[in-house]
């Protein structure tokens, strides 16, 4: 997988152009439902975010073990892109008007976020005393979240307006920061670390700043890791014997916890305007594979034919998935799946 692989990128010559280029698509056979994708002479494929034009966002592996940032369209057009300087572009977000925020990293191996759109400007974001940074969302006025390091290793949350402005954030009594998504309306969902007992707990952020903060009951990590406009989120809770489940959080606060039939853990990874979670788990075998879970609780996992492993990472509001699939050769490609 493509983020597991960043700490060991090589130290190869940055490149200077943040500016597109294009790539002819390699579109596999519809199965079922799914689509696979590559980026032209890919050695691997790994999508992140979907939009509701279906507009794809991700990052890809070269056969030199670079890696770069693409946009599928929804015509399977793609386009890649680099953030200037960087020795490895990481997409994480899409906006519904095409803004995309990650992270990149430069040739002395440190983390920078950044916003733009892949044939325009990239923008690089760092806020003060910041060591290394991640944009996790951006939204449709192009305010991006995400979190940063600073020099005594603490992560803090930020938000980043469209002008530029950035505002620093933690919950009372955090010790460790991270925020994960963010809505039209401004409003961040993630998870910190308490000062008090050690626990993560799950927080929402209003756009005034004000939080709600929250645990899975009986959990010692809740961590929020998506957001829709109903404030309704969506992510994992670990037990006391430290295994990874999953939680649906509604607007009244209400606490859904689940897992896929079959699944030892799992981990919701996005939640539409509708409340469909997609996400993925790990069976027995220690298999992943993707589902999607329904408002009513309904859930349907899925893998492309000849998957040895599946994983949903975005979902847009006509309930198209996007992910990773990975082949008998361990080889990592897009795929969108439309139920």
């Amino acid at each position: 997988m493509i983020f597991k692989q960043i700490a060991a990128l090589s130290a190869s010559a940055a490149r200077n152009g943040g500016i597109a280029t294009f790539c002819a698509v390699a579109t596999w056979p519809a199965i079922a439902g799914t689509v696979t994708f590559d980026v032209q002479d890919a050695a691997a494929t790994d999508p992140t975010a979907i939009n509701a034009k279906g507009v794809i966002t991700g990052s890809y592996e070269d056969t030199g073990f670079e890696s770069h940032g693409f946009v599928r369209a929804a015509d399977g057009i793609i386009t890649s892109f680099d953030a200037q300087g960087a020795i490895a572009t990481l997409p994480g977000a899409i906006s519904g008007k095409g803004m995309i925020a990650g992270t990149y990293a430069d040739a002395s191996f440190a983390f920078h976020g950044f916003v733009g759109s892949a044939g325009g400007t990239i923008t690089s974001i760092d806020p003060s005393g910041a060591i290394g940074t991640w944009a996790t969302g951006v939204n449709d006025k192009g305010t991006v979240t995400g979190y940063y390091m600073d020099g005594s290793w603490v992560t803090h949350g930020f938000e980043r307006t469209k002008d530029g402005t950035i505002t620093v954030f933690d919950p009372r009594n955090s010790t460790f920061t991270i925020a994960n998504a963010i809505d039209d309306k401004g409003e961040i969902a993630g998870y910190y670390i308490s000062s008090k007992d050690g626990r993560y707990y799950g927080f929402l952020r209003s756009a005034a700043g004000k939080y709600k903060t929250f645990g899975v009951s009986g959990a010692i990590v809740s961590e929020a890791n998506a957001l829709n406009k109903t404030n309704a989120t969506a992510g994992v809770y670990a037990d006391n014997d430290a295994i990874y489940h999953s939680f649906a959080r509604g607007q009244s606060g209400t606490v859904t916890t689940f897992d896929p039939t079959g699944a030892v853990s799992s981990t919701p990874t996005s939640m539409n305007d509708g409340g469909t979670i997609a996400g993925y788990y790990v069976d027995g075998g220690q298999v992943e594979h993707a589902f999607m879970r329904a408002a009513d609780g309904t859930i349907t996992s899925f893998d492309p034919k000849g998957s040895i492993g599946t994983v949903a990472y975005g979902i847009n509001k006509s309930d198209v998935v996007t992910g990773h699939w990975t082949d008998s050769n361990y080889i990592d490609h897009g795929f969108v799946h439309t139920p």
